[in-house]
């Protein structure tokens, strides 16, 4: 055993973990296995308390949470009981009216997480655990929402005959689609997105936040503890969220440009950049990448082929 991976489960087995002395540990990169890096991401994203002996009870109490989140958010108004509710109801009050709204938000966070990391290949392979218990899968809700129109023309015999418009691009074409039961990571992240969409209308979802989930789910599904990774999808929401309450001013539009959005961050970070590492920054500024969210992907990877930066985990 490395004398780094020792000084991790020292530090992690300690009743109150010297929050000091664990920040100065992660910054220089936290080892592989025994679950370290999951378990350190947990606290650093203030899931996990530095009070070692409360984990249990915190982790218990999220992970049922998010089940109870995923039973009774996802709406499936076939389950509806009300005869009175239809899909042409004009209703406020409408189970499919809600379904209908919820959708236009869920077709964008389908076309995105559909191609989340697309340098990797693990993201549509199948989880191990999938949650048998959700009424409905988003992805078929999708498919089913994004149904087009066929045309009814005539056919030379002089009957009609029904045809379907031409599609520039098919995710099929692309995905393989998984048999029942099985559910695609790409999938899980969708849910989780989902979820955090439904919980928070106000920011709802917004591109990029995909690529801000999938490092924390991916890191949380590849734990070497198997107890860990059949919660990796409730870890990975409440983390993420956490995340989110601290950099949700950089998906908010109107605040682009002021002290909290993203565009004084990124030119902030350029800055940081100069007067750190003239050299780096010199070459991201001849790539001519734009400092904005959408570029953050060519931006590290300007910045992990340079060896002058260091990233915690």
């Amino acid at each position: 055993m490395s004398n780094k991976k020792e000084l991790f489960l020292q530090i992690l087995s300690q009743d109150k973990i010297n929050q000091a002395e664990f920040e100065k540990a992660c910054f220089q990169g936290v080892p592989d296995g025994s679950g370290l890096r999951s378990t350190c991401w947990k606290i650093l994203l203030n899931y996990l308390p530095f009070c070692t002996s409360d984990w249990d009870d915190v982790l218990t109490k999220q992970r049922n949470a998010y089940n109870q989140f995923i039973r009774t958010m996802i709406v499936d108004p076939n389950q509806s009981q009300d005869i009175s509710d239809h899909p042409l109801s004009t209703s406020t009050n409408s189970t499919w009216s809600e379904y209908f709204k919820e959708n236009e938000v869920l077709s964008q966070i389908d076309k995105d997480v559909r191609r989340l990391c697309p340098d990797l290949s693990f993201f549509q392979q199948p989880t191990k655990f999938p949650a048998s218990f959700c009424s409905q899968s988003l992805r078929t809700r999708v498919e089913q929402a994004n149904l087009q129109a066929m045309q009814v023309t005539q056919s030379k015999a002089g009957g009609s005959q029904l045809i379907k418009p031409k599609k520039k691009y098919s995710d099929d074409d692309c995905y393989q689609i998984l048999p029942q039961g099985q559910e695609a990571h790409w999938e899980v992240c969708e849910r989780i997105l989902h979820i955090f969409a439904l919980l928070n209308p106000g920011i709802a979802y917004v591109q990029g936040m995909n690529e801000i989930l999938g490092p924390i789910y991916y890191t949380f599904v590849t734990d070497s503890k198997e107890s860990e990774v059949q919660h990796a999808e409730a870890d990975a929401f409440f983390c993420f969220t956490g995340l989110m309450s601290e950099i949700k001013d950089n998906f908010i539009k109107i605040l682009d440009n002021s002290q909290c959005g993203i565009t004084h961050n990124m030119d902030s970070l350029m800055t940081m950049l100069y007067q750190n590492d003239p050299q780096l920054h010199d070459a991201i500024t001849e790539r001519c990448i734009k400092t904005t969210l959408n570029y953050t992907m060519q931006l590290q990877k300007e910045v992990s082929s340079h060896s002058s930066f260091h990233f915690v985990g």
